[in-house]
């Protein structure tokens, strides 16, 4: 169970699936289960199943990488 920073990336999200219909590789703060936070590159697009509006979604943990840097 991972959450994005809501209070920080919620409206920039919003804003950009409005403005087009994916976000890729966008760089946020995650809150995973345990309460750590984490860095991950979030995607996000508008897709179409059986006629139904979904939105596919793809995390990926960068944290390992964003301290070795």
């Amino acid at each position: 169970h991972l959450q994005p920073n809501a209070y920080k990336d919620g409206k920039t999200i919003v804003q950009r699936l409005r403005e087009r219909e994916s976000i890729r590789d966008y760089e946020t703060t995650i809150r995973a289960r345990s309460g750590d936070l984490r860095q991950a590159l979030f995607s996000l697009e508008t897709i179409e199943l059986d006629g139904e509006a979904c939105l596919l979604t793809i995390l990926y943990d960068i944290s390992v990488r964003k301290q070795a840097e």
